[in-house]
């Protein structure tokens, strides 16, 4: 029979609170178990597993790009970062042969030391990879859900070998506050101006960086419409795609 662990100072406190509280807490445990057992694997296969490395996996799991491009990117730049440091010999990376052609000019050799390192590092990758994509259940569905707790609650988790875990009172504190903020008044203005913005790009296009720098701009501190897009031709573009659609 296994014997059941049994709950932490912080999870009896947690559940004594109750509530919303409570029941996030337990989804955000939930998707944690699961992230350790099929996603947080390829960083720990990849050398990650030092509990600095936590906010470039937290970046990874919630950025814009697919997990498979950020998590290469995010290796590569973290471990260029460890050689450059010092805290990995360059030696352990590169071959004896590569470090010993050497080039007479200085800018010239560390330019190509840095891609040598750029390759081996993607060559590295892709190997791991390989491997986790084989062993691991992936699938970028079975998180991607979880992405807006985890950026909520970034600075209440922690990073270790084994995985990612949650500091309860950390966890407390931190989203105690985001429940208060969430139920403000505040929040229902902030709720409204996005329903305000989403009505006027009326689905015809995606909201993008570039679409919000097009149709508005700040001036003074103040956000007014941009007046290079009062015309008619920049209002037909929100008008056109959802005609478009309903005629499909």
């Amino acid at each position: 029979m296994i014997k059941k662990e049994k709950p932490s100072p912080g999870q009896r406190r947690i559940s004594k609170i109750g509530g919303r509280l409570s029941s996030d807490y337990y989804h955000l445990q939930g998707a944690i178990e699961m992230l350790n057992d099929n996603v947080i694997p390829l960083f720990q296969l990849l050398g990650m597993d030092e509990p600095g490395d936590k906010d470039d996996i937290i970046d990874a799991l919630t950025g814009r790009n697919s997990f498979l491009i950020m998590s290469r990117n995010i290796f590569i730049a973290n471990m260029t970062k460890k050689v450059t440091e010092g805290k990995i010999k360059k030696e352990k990376i590169l071959s004896k042969i590569t470090l010993g052609k050497s080039l007479s000019d200085p800018e010239a050799e560390k330019q190509r030391i840095e891609r040598e390192l750029h390759r081996k590092l993607c060559f590295k990758y892709n190997e791991v990879k390989s491997y986790y994509l084989k062993n691991y259940c992936y699938s970028i569905a079975s998180y991607s859900y979880c992405t807006p707790a985890l950026k909520i609650c970034r600075d209440a988790l922690e990073y270790s070998p084994s995985g990612l875990s949650i500091n309860e009172e950390k966890f407390i504190e931190l989203y105690s506050s985001y429940i208060k903020a969430d139920e403000s008044d505040k929040r229902k203005q902030h709720q409204e101006a996005a329903d305000g913005i989403n009505r006027f790009f009326g689905g015809a296009l995606e909201i993008t960086d570039k679409e919000l720098e097009r149709y508005f701009m700040i001036e003074n501190g103040i956000l007014k419409p941009n007046p290079l897009s009062v015309n008619i031709e920049s209002y037909m573009r929100l008008g056109s795609s959802g005609s478009k659609k309903k005629n499909k």
